[in-house]
């Protein structure tokens, strides 16, 4: 039993409480947890041995005094340690994290010489481009969206 301004709560009516203000967490949130946790794992099973394998991103908070809070996100190479544009923003959302991603990919062309995409090989099977680079996140919000 929970007290709560001078009421005993039971947990079962208390978990009806939060339900009914969907205050909880779906009952699949751990196991998805546990999923994306295990695909970033992945990325690192073979570790990186050069430039442009593996890139982290995430965004970070900068508050200020006077203008409130600032999110800060950038993608930075693994391997080589680079840190590419940011961008800097009142929100982190998905519009965000794929302004991040272009802003990383628009650095890698200049730097290089060349698009990215023009690394990727064709799957001969299926016909698909096969990646070069694998993308690490945290799977906070901005980077669970279908757009993303």
């Amino acid at each position: 039993m929970t007290r709560r301004d001078g009421v005993q709560v039971s947990d079962s009516r208390m978990m009806r409480a939060l339900k009914a203000v969907n205050m909880l967490q779906s009952t699949d949130y751990q196991r998805e947890r546990r999923q994306l946790a295990a695909a970033r794992k992945a990325a690192f099973l073979v570790p990186p041995l050069g430039p442009n394998q593996v890139w982290k991103l995430d965004f970070s908070d900068f508050e200020t005094i006077v203008d409130g809070t600032w999110r800060i996100a950038g993608c930075r190479g693994y391997w080589i340690k680079y840190e590419s544009l940011w961008r800097i923003s009142p929100t982190a959302n998905q519009f965000d994290a794929i302004e991040v991603v272009e802003l990383a990919l628009a650095d890698y062309e200049i730097l290089f010489g060349h698009r990215l995409v023009d690394q990727c090989t064709i799957d001969p099977d299926t016909g698909e481009l096969i990646p070069v680079v694998t993308l690490v996140t945290d799977n906070g919000g901005p980077f669970r969206s279908f757009r993303f």
